[in-house]
């Protein structure tokens, strides 16, 4: 019996070793990443996020907030106050100096000279993920408005018997709400639950800020300013985005979930095929 020589053929099999294969999966899922930021790109809201994005690259824009000799600071304005806030956390008695210094600097302040005092544009990113940084900053804001209301004030010692709360959609993360407490409304500026009207604050971030939402409790920006500045434009101006809102947690653990099936496939088809070609064409049997 004359031993039947090995197939040649599995060297020109398709995805031969794992490494080839991993490569292969992950290509895959890194067009899929380059896909859906392709898609995210030509969402209006994204425009600011990516103009942001690309000013916060260059080398000026670095040391932002480290020098800020052009702005004017505001008298008042106490640091050490600010050291009894805490984030993530309801508003505690302690921490009621620091809103009363923030309200006084509303109340005695013209927004000329607070427009003098602001930093500018901040990203979500930014003021949610490092509160520290950015506590007690007067930061420019831009977004739709989507509720709001009349709150009276308990607190005595702030010279307020009534605020306002408002709830916006900043532009370069408008899935995540922030709260603006605003000592006055615009003239004929809609309230209730769902107005949906184009605003920009200039506000003092005060703390990360625990609050009830219908998928439990969450955390956002508490902001306090004097008034939104707005334009009276119709809600009904304002639709809603063409595509479905995903979280973006879980269209990544789809194409996690995607990338390590189709490895699955692939291994299960080349195992086969590996089979196939060790097993002799013909056996002789004499």
């Amino acid at each position: 019996m004359e031993p039947s020589s090995r197939p040649t053929s599995l060297a020109k099999t398709p995805f031969q070793t794992r490494r080839e294969r991993r490569q292969f999966v992950l290509w895959i899922f890194f067009l899929g990443v380059l896909a859906l930021l392709i898609r995210e790109s030509f969402r209006p809201a994204n425009h600011e996020l990516f103009r942001l994005l690309l000013q916060s690259t260059t080398p000026e824009n670095h040391l932002r907030l480290a020098d800020q000799t052009e702005m004017e600071p505001l008298p008042g304005m106490d640091e050490s106050v600010l050291s009894a806030v805490e984030d993530r956390t309801p508003l505690f008695h302690k921490e009621a100096p620091a809103v009363k210094m923030l309200v006084e600097l509303l109340q005695n302040t013209s927004a000329e000279r607070l427009q003098k005092a602001c930093l500018g544009r901040v990203l979500f990113a930014q003021y949610t993920q490092q509160p520290a940084v950015y506590r007690g900053k007067l930061i420019h804001l831009r977004g739709v408005a989507v509720a709001t209301g009349e709150e009276k004030v308990f607190d005595d010692a702030l010279g307020l018997k009534k605020w306002y709360p408002v709830w916006m959609l900043p532009d370069d993360c408008p899935n995540e709400p922030i709260v603006v407490y605003c000592l006055e409304l615009p003239e004929n500026f809609p309230t209730g639950e769902d107005i949906r009207q184009k605003v920009s604050f200039n506000a003092f971030f005060l703390k990360m800020w625990p609050y009830a939402s219908q998928v439990g409790v969450r955390s956002t920006a508490l902001f306090y300013a004097q008034k939104p500045q707005w334009t009276n434009i119709p809600s009904d101006t304002f639709t809603k985005n063409a595509w479905p809102e995903i979280p973006f947690w879980m269209i990544f653990l789809a194409s996690l979930a995607l990338a390590i099936l189709l490895l699955m496939v692939i291994n299960h088809r080349v195992r086969q095929e590996q089979i196939r070609e060790e097993l002799p064409e013909k056996l002789d049997l004499e």
